[in-house]
């Protein structure tokens, strides 16, 4: 796969897998309150919230998984190119380094 488009494909996933991330999280900031017994005060609530969170991140891990993650040289690879095109439309406007 190009380098370009592996990055972008990554880029995308991760935009993806944080939201799922967050929204994982955010399910559980609040509840698991107990009460004077120690027990869960709401456990219908509790259950909810685990099962919204599990399911936010099975889909960041489907996410992940889906992705062919690019590697230091890819990167060093894309910078590489995108010098290059800098400076050849440097050099197409006369200018060069």
């Amino acid at each position: 796969m190009n380098v370009s488009i592996r990055i972008k494909a990554a880029r995308e996933a991760t935009t993806a897998i944080r939201v799922d991330w967050f929204s994982a999280v955010e399910a559980l900031r609040t509840g698991g309150d107990t009460n004077g017994y120690g027990a869960l005060s709401d456990p219908s609530d509790a259950i909810c919230r685990l099962l919204e969170a599990r399911s936010s991140l099975e889909k960041a891990i489907a996410a992940f998984r889906s992705v062919d993650w690019p590697t230091d040289d890819d990167y060093d690879e894309q910078q590489q190119n995108e010098s290059e095109e800098a400076r050849r439309r440097l050099a197409e406007t006369g200018f060069e380094i």
